[in-house]
């Protein structure tokens, strides 16, 4: 029979990523909305942040459509592995 072959790959990390996926594109707004979903439980802290962004139903429901968020058929809301990558440069301070 054959025998497994085994072959590596060196790549430098500046080559790396331009080969990998890129993550979702989202505006300003957008990423603090999911920041603030990300590092604030939800209740008042969580919707006087949001109130002071500037999200709309109109904003959540299109994070919702795009994967960022999840709603459940109760209306509780959370943010997603996909929504934590696309803000993951905010950092959890500035929201307040």
């Amino acid at each position: 029979g054959w025998g497994a072959e085994i072959a590596s790959i060196v790549v430098h990390p500046s080559r790396m990523a331009p080969l990998l996926p890129a993550g979702p594109v989202v505006t300003d707004k957008e990423a603090s909305i999911l920041a603030s979903y990300r590092s604030l439980k939800s209740g008042p802290y969580r919707q006087e942040t949001l109130a002071r962004i500037g999200a709309t139903a109109q904003d959540l429901d299109a994070l919702v459509s795009r994967g960022l968020l999840q709603r459940a058929s109760n209306g509780a809301t959370q943010i997603t592995t996909a929504g934590k990558n696309a803000c993951a440069h905010i950092r959890s301070g500035s929201l307040l």
